[in-house]
């Protein structure tokens, strides 16, 4: 759980040597935008021994979570909310091929499909609605 975590804040895996990783050895980048409670919880959850590691229970009951900044929280608050909320992620580039740009846009159908929240693509960024948008229109 702890390096899916560390992948999603930080786009890529937590461990580049052997040694890292038989060390349970994390290091964030210097530009990361990562809190110091997301980062607390990954080192909580990213341990050696897995009797060292956080529970499930104590995961979710972690500062991080249950937070404001915490994805948890902005997923509940989501789903409950009467209000919508419009969210803007960068692409690092442009869809080279237009089989790339109808590829992106199937992603981002399954993606409105499986978790009810649009998402659309507008230039060089994703734009995604959080919130009640879609219940709103049955």
């Amino acid at each position: 759980l702890g390096v899916v975590l560390f992948v999603m804040l930080e786009g890529e895996y937590p461990f580049n040597k052997e040694e890292e990783i038989r060390q349970a050895s994390v290091h964030f980048r210097e530009e990361s935008s990562s809190s110091e409670q997301a980062r607390d919880l990954i080192r909580a959850l990213i341990q050696k021994k897995p009797k060292d590691r956080l529970s499930l229970d104590q995961c979710l009951k972690h500062v991080w979570v249950m937070s404001e900044e915490g994805s948890l929280s902005k997923f509940t608050k989501a789903c409950y909310s009467t209000e919508s909320d419009v969210e803007l992620f960068d692409l690092s580039s442009d869809p080279a091929s237009v089989s790339e740009m109808k590829a992106l846009r199937s992603e981002l159908m399954k993606f409105t499909a499986k978790f009810k929240f649009p998402a659309s693509l507008r230039k060089r960024q994703v734009e995604v609605t959080w919130g009640n948008a879609l219940l709103s229109h049955h």
